[in-house]
């Protein structure tokens, strides 16, 4: 995803299969860019530090509802493009290695080929093998 895309992901697209409990969340997302509907995911790693980034939320008194932004600062203030851009870069820094949405987004391109799960020309007309 890119990060304009990622910034306004809300918890009402996550909400359905994260209160049950599903280790692998779907989601239906529009790339803004090129105004292409696509299904992505996340998996267990990531649902499970979203369950506690919530939790955060949470105890710092934010109230959850279906419009709340996924990536916010504590205080409940949705992160624009560039600063999750700078949190990023700030992150690989402390862990000494350069990162970025993009570079984030071809990892995981990479990373699912290698998988034999090929990267789609045409949004709901591929086929997956896992």
């Amino acid at each position: 995803m890119s990060r304009e895309d990622v910034v306004e992901v809300t918890y009402g697209n996550v909400r359905r299969e994260f209160e049950a409990g599903e280790q692998y969340i779907q989601l239906d997302v529009l790339r803004r860019k090129e105004n292409v509907h696509y299904v992505t995911f996340i998996g267990p790693n990531t649902v499970e530090a979203l369950n506690n980034y919530l939790t955060l939320r949470r105890n710092s008194g934010e109230q959850i509802t279906d419009n709340t932004p996924l990536f916010a600062s504590l205080q409940g203030e949705k992160f624009s493009a560039q600063r999750l851009s700078f949190i990023l870069r700030r992150f690989g820094e402390k862990i000494g290695v350069k990162l970025s949405p993009h570079r984030l987004r071809k990892f995981f391109e990479t990373y699912m080929a290698t998988q034999g799960i090929h990267p789609c020309s045409r949004p709901f007309n591929c086929r997956f093998s896992i």
